[in-house]
């Protein structure tokens, strides 16, 4: 992949790409960053491979990823997919009924919501292996919230700045200690900020 944006607009697309489930099977996809098979995208967030397989198909039918290729395995085919866009934007149409704009702010809240509670949980379960392991373990890690001021300039070049950054760091050829790490960039309402 070479930086490929896609902007998820219509209402299929927003439905597919918001849903927290599918989101993890689309970031399995990114930070595997190679074809992977339903069953080794199962292995990997330690599901049924049917489960993953009706929400692979969802995301097929928005053309997020595509069929590789396929290996002929134990006389089984093996599809492998892969990842079409490493770089998304959601964009929802403002000149749309606003039933449907509220939807789809819907969708999107869900998505975020269950990505800061996936975050909170990992922070939550390693202040848990403190609590009980407090002298046999050493405290790694930091939280921080941070306020920028950037312009649009400013804001394309920290945005690709930071997921080459990101691309460097996510590599499966890099060994060592796993980490959680979140990082949200939203655009404050600048009257209420003066």
């Amino acid at each position: 992949m070479d930086n490929r944006l896609k902007i998820i607009e219509t209402d299929e697309e927003i439905k597919v790409f918001t849903d927290p489930y599918r989101n993890k099977i689309i970031n399995t996809f990114l930070s595997e960053d190679r074809p992977l098979t339903v069953k080794m995208v199962a292995d990997i967030l330690g599901e049924v491979p049917a489960k993953v397989h009706y929400h692979v198909k969802k995301i097929l039918k928005i053309n997020l990823i595509e069929l590789d290729h396929i290996e002929v395995i134990n006389g089984i085919n093996a599809k492998y997919y892969k990842m079409l866009y490493d770089n998304f934007k959601l964009k929802i149409n403002q000149n749309q009924d606003e039933r449907l704009i509220n939807t789809q702010l819907d969708h999107v809240t869900k998505m975020l919501v269950s990505i800061i509670d996936e975050f909170k949980s990992d922070v939550l379960n390693r202040v848990e292996d403190l609590e009980d392991n407090f002298h046999n373990s050493d405290y790694e890690g930091f939280i921080s919230q941070i306020k920028l001021t950037l312009t649009e300039e400013n804001y394309d070049e920290f945005n690709n700045e930071f997921k080459t950054l990101i691309k460097k760091y996510t590599s499966k050829k890099n060994e060592g200690t796993s980490y959680s790490f979140l990082l949200g960039l939203i655009r404050k309402d600048k009257e209420k900020d003066e």
